[in-house]
């Protein structure tokens, strides 16, 4: 594609504290998009609420703002500096969701800013569930069966639930004050899950909770978090797909019967872990570092979250495939 020489100035954003699903190779995206542009003789903007990146070196981009990921904030960022467009997919779901915040609500327009690279409605057919699996429908793909619910009475015709891994909690929700390393909330999945998962316990239906999952289900049930370890973790709780540090399981618990080991090898991907146990949760796991690893709830039909990913290792690890095939015996 030739290079439009109306484009002049470009706003790049970035994607905040590294956490689950904007990880480091945002960092690096951003930053050669930053080069490459530079080098096109296109003046750069970036914005990244953390400083602790290569992107946000003086010598990556023209003018660097360290400042909040929010929409007003952006917004007042595109008022000052004028950009001719915007790159919104290299900032992960962050500067997915920043860009088409500003879409929607015109901002982008009246400013006459253009988004490169990706169009909103190309950005709401990926981001939108219901839209994705439309469009996949058209075109013949395979996809796994799914339906988009809008209540909780509808969420409970599932026969269980399973909270998965993203992004930080409001500490608000646990009656703290955000860090600079907390990363920036979900609103929607922290107020709807929550929800879910009592209306799922209420149900007597079970639930499994993964990372994000795990934290979740022991703040909305009245414990906290450690909004981040790496001041006082001592093993690694970052590697994808490694096996990485050993998890002691407690016996006589729902996880020791679903693995049938004391101890196991599990990869690890977070900076946040539960703090203090909420009532009616008991420990379950503990890594060697003493950051909490599983909890329970022993008077329900199958509630257990894990910190690890499971589901990356569950391929060639029968102990991590046996969590899932447990979760679906439940379900049963």
């Amino acid at each position: 594609m030739p290079k439009d020489p109306r484009i002049k100035k470009v706003l790049v954003i970035g994607s905040g504290p590294i956490i689950i699903g904007q990880a480091a190779e945002f960092d690096y995206s951003g930053t050669q998009a930053c080069r490459a542009l530079k080098s096109e003789g296109v003046e750069t903007v970036l914005v990244n609420s953390n400083p602790a990146t290569i992107m946000t070196d003086p010598d990556i981009a023209d003018h660097v703002y360290i400042e909040p990921l929010t929409a007003e904030v952006v917004e007042r960022i595109i008022e000052k500096e004028k950009p001719d467009a915007i790159l919104p997919n290299l900032g992960g779901q962050m500067g997915l969701n920043l860009s088409m915040e500003l879409a929607r609500n015109g901002f982008l327009d009246r400013s006459g800013v253009r988004l490169l690279a990706c169009k909103p409605d190309t950005i709401d057919r990926a981001e939108d569930r219901q839209l994705f699996k439309d469009t996949m429908e058209k075109l013949h793909q395979p996809i796994i069966p799914s339906e988009v619910v809008e209540t909780l009475q509808d969420a409970l015709a599932c026969d269980g639930l399973l909270l998965p891994g993203g992004g930080d909690i409001d500490p608000k929700f646990y009656g703290q004050e955000r860090i600079p390393a907390c990363g920036e909330p979900n609103v929607l999945r922290d107020t709807a899950e929550p929800l879910l998962l009592r209306a799922f316990l209420a149900a007597d239906k079970p639930v499994l909770a993964i990372c994000r999952g795990i934290q979740l289900m022991n703040v909305a049930l009245g414990g906290d978090l450690y909004q981040d370890i790496k001041p006082f973790a001592h093993v690694p709780h970052n590697d994808h797909w490694g096996k990485i540090h050993t998890v002691t399981v407690r016996r006589d618990t729902l996880l020791s019967r679903i693995l049938g080991q004391d101890t196991v090898l599990v990869n690890s991907q977070h900076h946040q872990a539960v703090d203090k146990v909420a009532p009616g949760l008991v420990l379950s796991a503990l890594s060697e570092d003493g950051i909490v690893e599983g909890i329970e709830k022993p008077d329900a039909k199958f509630c257990l979250g894990v910190q690890w990913h499971p589901e990356w290792l569950s391929a060639a690890d029968p102990a991590m495939q046996g969590i899932f095939d447990a979760f679906v015996a439940a379900c049963r």
